[in-house]
């Protein structure tokens, strides 16, 4: 890797390489952007986001969102309500952090390596499922990264010239720290957790500089250029705050009004997996990093092999540019700590989606690994053959290209699960309960389900709360059908409300998310009817039964059931 600060212009190859990647990560994150529903998230952001006036303050996410992406949106929206549209901004802005990681990565350690992490990055599968999310994620990954390589950039030419001395201070000033702040009042006005890492670099600059400058850790604090690039930085921190208060402001004096639809929406629940601070906690964000499936051992080769690059990586930044592998050391582990520890506090839950930030990181040290991997069996033959230089760089290449298809083998599985994985399918539910019940039939929204299904549905339904079995069968009385939509994430029910429906109801298999449906007609069997539901349940790339068995699958459940007369009590 090259010496720290020394900088060259990109080959031609090294360009044409980078373009290469950009379309890989670009076509990945464009592949059926618009196939499966807006989840639960999605759907209560874009809806926030249509509400207020233009500036905000934009509904019930007011108070804990801030209102970048929200104007996004809002923007967005106006012009198309449609899944890819709504998601494009996302994708777009995960394909730029592809070129932001190997810009961070170039900047510190050579092409090789940016090239390696832009590429590991492309394949990513938690980087590609959220560039197809309608939220703030992708984007927040994306502004960390330039916001460490400004950090970086803002080091070594603090380094490189006394600012202090310089006849145009303030134009100089602007030159090195502009980029900063700017990222920063991005990162934060955009991403809730983005003062984490603007946090961070009151310790991370300290070690970019002595990565930067003269070797010794006292000169910082002793020189008059070191305590100038300290003022400097604490300026542009100043700054950074200055045009956060406006948002500091608005979140603290957000009125009830705004935060009780908040709550009533984190009733309906997440379904990602949640972090908490106990001694799973790095092993569950390295799972998620790696493979972003429920369990290690459904890729145990290529998530120990992740995690041994991850770990020579590691160990060789601190071994041989040890201020750059604790920068990037404290940016990989306080923020999980602190993150997990506030939640454990606080209550809410922490998903792997909330340290995106760090997962750009995470790449580039896996990047330096590889090549330090590479390296390392270069250095054994040249020395076992020390007269043979090209056999030690055609090792190297060798050992590259080895280490590269090894990872594009084993990033495919993750990644196709992503593309097969189910996800909350309220387009479809909402698509049966819009065609399928007729004027006579009723439709049932438990209340978890009623926000974010209004997304979709155009048919009338009624919203009911527990006890349901009483109320369900009242109404069951003077209809000829019911519908019933619940999720999964709602409070759990009682027993006997969770029998009822187990007993008298057909449940229809939805990603995700769960449609009961009962006949109340007292002649007929309460699963008839139920069959024409199939097809429109086969969504988002899910195994479902055919139809043609799905008449059988009926069949077998009525020989085994008896009519239920709808005036009469169903059976507790």
């Amino acid at each position: 890797m090259p010496a720290a600060g020394v900088s060259q212009r990109p080959t031609l190859l090294e360009i044409l390489l980078l373009v290469a990647i950009v379309l890989l990560a670009g076509g990945l994150r464009a592949y059926q952007i618009g196939y499966k529903s807006l989840s639960l998230d999605e759907i209560l952001l874009v809806g926030a986001a249509q509400q207020g006036g233009l500036l905000g303050p934009y509904g019930s996410l007011s108070a804990a969102q801030p209102p970048a992406y929200l104007l996004l949106m809002r923007l967005v929206s106006s012009v198309s309500a449609a899944e890819w549209a709504l998601r494009l901004p996302a994708m777009i802005a995960s394909t730029a952090g592809v070129v932001a990681l190997w810009a961070l990565g170039r900047a510190l350690f050579g092409g090789l390596v940016g090239l390696l992490a832009a590429f590991f990055l492309a394949l990513s599968p938690l980087h590609i499922e959220l560039a197809q999310e309608a939220h703030t994620y992708a984007l927040s990954a994306t502004l960390s990264t330039l916001l460490l390589w400004s950090l970086w950039r803002a080091a070594q030419r603090q380094s490189a010239s006394k600012l202090g001395q310089q006849e145009h201070a303030i134009r100089g000033w602007l030159a090195t720290w502009g980029p900063y702040v700017l990222f920063a009042v991005l990162s934060l006005y955009t991403y809730a957790y983005a003062w984490v890492p603007v946090g961070l670099s009151l310790l991370i600059f300290p070690l970019f500089m002595q990565a930067t400058g003269p070797g010794k850790a006292a000169v910082l604090g002793r020189d008059p250029a070191g305590r100038a690039a300290l003022r400097h930085m604490g300026i542009a921190l100043a700054a950074v705050g200055l045009a956060a208060l406006p948002l500091l402001i608005s979140q603290l004096t957000a009125p009830a009004v705004v935060v009780d639809p908040l709550l009533a929406g984190i009733d309906a629940g997440s379904l990602q997996p949640a972090l908490r601070l106990d001694s799973a906690l790095f092993s569950n964000v390295l799972l998620a990093f790696v493979t972003y499936r429920p369990d290690w051992r459904f890729d145990p080769l290529f998530f120990s092999a992740m995690t041994l690059w991850w770990l020579v990586g590691l160990a060789w930044l601190l071994w041989k540019r040890w201020p750059i592998g604790i920068a990037l050391g404290l940016w990989l582990l306080l923020p999980t700590l602190l993150l997990a520890w506030l939640a454990s506090l606080a209550g809410p839950a922490l998903a792997p989606r909330d340290l995106i930030f760090v997962l750009p990181v995470f790449t580039l040290v896996v990047a330096a690994g590889v090549a330090a991997m590479a390296r390392l069996g270069a250095a054994i033959v040249q020395r076992a053959f020390p007269d043979r230089g090209r056999l030690a760089v055609a090792t190297n290449g060798v050992l590259l290209a080895i280490l590269m298809l090894a990872f594009v083998k084993g990033s495919a599985d993750p990644v196709t699960y992503y593309y097969r994985k189910p996800k909350q399918d309220w387009k479809t539910l909402a698509a049966i309960l819009n065609t399928q019940p007729t004027a006579r039939d009723a439709i049932v929204v438990l209340p978890g389900v009623a926000g974010p299904l209004q997304w979709y549905l155009t048919a009338n339904a009624q919203v009911i709360d527990a006890p349901l079995s009483a109320q369900l069968e009242r109404l069951c009385q003077q209809r000829d059908a019911i519908y019933v939509a619940q999720a999964p994430t709602e409070p759990p029910q009682s027993e006997e409300d969770t029998r009822f429906l187990r007993r008298n109801y057909i449940r229809v298999p939805l990603a995700e998310l769960d449609l009961y449906y009962r006949n109340c007609r007292p002649d007929a069997w309460y699963g008839a009817g139920a069959e024409k539901l199939f097809p429109l349940a086969q969504h988002a790339g899910q195994d479902f039964p055919p139809i043609a068995h799905a008449q059988e699958q009926f069949a077998a459940l009525a020989a085994q059931s008896t009519p239920i007369p709808a005036a009469q009590p169903s059976p507790s």
